[in-house]
């Protein structure tokens, strides 16, 4: 079962967005990212994981975080819930 931080008492409210503009700037290897993050897998266990440094991962998240325009991984992954990335 993946997590969904959307359907916690205390998610963040999530921003308008227009449709699929903000998904169309993720990479493939973003959205893997991204997935694996909802799937509950720490920085370090997707790393391992994806055979790159735990610094790539970290970069990957940032930019994640900057193209959707997110506060935080949490919102990142409610917008990507949202939008039907995670499917």
């Amino acid at each position: 079962m993946t997590f969904n931080p959307c359907n916690r008492k205390n998610a963040l409210a999530m921003k308008e967005y227009d449709n699929e503009y903000t998904f169309e700037s993720l990479t493939d290897r973003k959205k893997e990212i991204l997935r694996l993050i909802g799937e509950g897998l720490s920085t370090k266990m997707i790393a391992s994981q994806l055979l790159v440094s735990f610094e790539t991962i970290k970069s990957h998240r940032k930019n994640i975080l900057m193209k959707l325009n997110a506060s935080n991984i949490t919102e990142a992954l409610c917008l990507a819930m949202k939008f039907s990335l995670l499917d």
